[in-house]
């Protein structure tokens, strides 16, 4: 067992068999047998992170953020990256606006990458502790910022 020391699962499971062969209870079997089951299931449910990545970008693929600027921007790709990450790339199709992003600070940049995050933490509930949403905010020219979105549960 990963937290016992060398040897102790091996004597644990032998003095549980004593102890079952001693009583020969049934209730002590199923007991056992059923805390064995319950702990399969609970291993069962639980979703990778590539999953759980694969889950977001399904996710994402028909969203649509709340402001109405982001909304006149086009949704290049999504896809899953390195260590679990799920990318969005965007692209903001009017020049005069890409102009303007490039002029600003890149804290202000940082700021409007915001607005095309998703605002609704059901979203986030299909995100591991750890896994990121990272955006990629381009012009037609290249990208113009890219960082990740706030996570209101982290």
């Amino acid at each position: 067992s990963p937290g016992l020391p060398k040897g102790w699962g091996f004597f644990i499971g032998h003095a549980i068999l004593g102890v079952m062969s001693e009583f020969r209870h049934k209730t002590l079997w199923s007991l056992v047998v059923l805390a064995f089951i319950a702990g399969v299931l609970a291993t069962c449910g639980q979703k990778t992170d590539d999953e759980r990545a694969d889950e977001a970008v399904a996710w994402l693929l028909g969203y649509r953020p709340s402001d109405a600027a982001a909304r006149t921007w086009r949704l290049a790709s999504v896809r899953r990256g390195r260590k679990h990450a799920v990318i969005m790339d965007v692209v903001i199709p009017e020049a005069a606006q890409v102009g303007r992003m490039r002029r600003m600070s890149r804290m202000q940049q940082s700021a409007i990458l915001q607005l095309v995050c998703p605002s609704r933490a059901a979203f986030y509930d299909i995100l591991a502790e750890g896994q990121k949403l990272w955006i990629n905010l381009n012009g037609k020219a290249g990208n113009i910022i890219s960082g990740s979105c706030k996570n209101p549960h982290q």
